[in-house]
C-alpha cells in the first residue's frame, strides 16, 4: 500500500522504520516514507519531519527546513 502512494500506509510504515517497531530502525526509509506522506499534506508526517531536522536524527540537522514542516503541519 505505502509503494502505491496510500498516505496512511507510508505514514505508518514511516513509523516504524524510525522507531523499530517489527523492523531495523532506518531512519533514511523513515525519512522518505515521511517525505512522501508529508507531500499529501499529512501532518504527522510534517511534524515528524520537523522533529528529524531539528534534532539532526537521521538527517543533517537544520533549522530552517525543520521550521519549515512545522509551519505546514496544521495545529
Amino acid at each position: 500500500m505505502a509503494a502505491k502512494g496510500h498516505v496512511d500506509a507510508q505514514y505508518t510504515l514511516g513509523v516504524m522504520y524510525d522507531e523499530g517497531f517489527g523492523v531495523w530502525e532506518n531512519d533514511r526509509k523513515a525519512r522518505k516514507l515521511y517525505s512522501l506522506a508529508a507531500d499529501q499534506e499529512y501532518a504527522n508526517a510534517q511534524y515528524n519531519l520537523g522533529v528529524m531536522y531539528l534534532l539532526g536524527d537521521g538527517v543533517r540537522q537544520n533549522d530552517k527546513t525543520a521550521a519549515k514542516w512545522f509551519t505546514l503541519a496544521p495545529e
